[in-house]
């Protein structure tokens, strides 16, 4: 299930002023705004789409981030800034936002970071539009979403389940109970769901189907990081 919304569309904008805002922390921020940039330059997933408007007419910002306890965890809004706009979405500066999730090993370890791309907030005239949109995907109706995972045990393992995260992002449990960090031993290697792009070798309507190591995870691309950045992470 993916939420796409528009300035375009005729509805009641909540307002959400008190979004919870975590410490970002220095090197986690200039780590990501590198990292998206590639994206973008390297035209992986959502963000390539970004790249034919030319990286000096594209800015990006880290909206919100949110850390589990251990900083170990993470998901974070981006929201993309793009000068000149027009053939899009008709205005001369617009912005937009998605997300991104991730984990790391360790404190010195670098951020391996994924698409979240239940929500994405499209062709908004400022920032804090972007903001409110998200914040009632992830505050309100995250915990509703349906995606496809593969069951881990009983006698339908190996199957298709479809099933809600049942958690919003700042519910408690979040990060410890919903089933984006139980990692896939049976579709995958050891994998987290949202390192998985999809699953292949079978439709997910079918309810025979087995699913034995079938996933195909995000072919993210590889970066070169600079040394200021690497440095941080020391």
């Amino acid at each position: 299930m993916l939420f796409l919304s528009c300035q375009g569309q005729n509805k009641k904008i909540e307002t959400y002023g008190d979004i919870p805002v975590q410490h970002l922390e220095r090197r986690d921020s200039l780590f990501m705004v590198y990292t998206i940039n590639q994206y973008i330059l390297k035209k992986f997933s959502v963000y390539g789409s970004y790249n034919h408007y030319g990286i000096n007419n594209v800015d990006i910002q880290i909206g919100r981030i949110f850390y589990d306890s251990n900083k170990s965890k993470i998901v974070c809004w981006v929201i993309v800034k793009v000068k000149n706009n027009k053939s899009d979405c008709h205005i001369p500066i617009s912005y937009s936002g998605t997300g991104l999730i991730g984990f790391k090993d360790s404190i010195t370890h670098l951020w391996k970071l994924f698409p979240f791309l239940n929500k994405q907030a499209i062709c908004f005239n400022t920032s804090t539009e972007v903001l409110n949109e998200l914040a009632q995907y992830y505050f309100g109706k995250m915990k509703h979403t349906e995606r496809y995972k593969i069951v881990q045990n009983s006698s339908n393992k190996g199957k298709y389940e479809y099933k809600e995260y049942g958690y919003n992002l700042q519910d408690n449990g979040f990060w410890t109970k919903c089933w984006l960090w139980q990692k896939d031993t049976v579709g995958t290697y050891n994998l987290y769901p949202f390192e998985v792009n999809f699953y292949g070798s079978g439709y997910y309507a079918d309810t025979t189907y087995v699913c034995n190591k079938c996933a195909y995870p995000f072919e993210v691309p590889t970066i070169v990081y600079p040394d200021f950045i690497l440095k941080m992470y020391k």
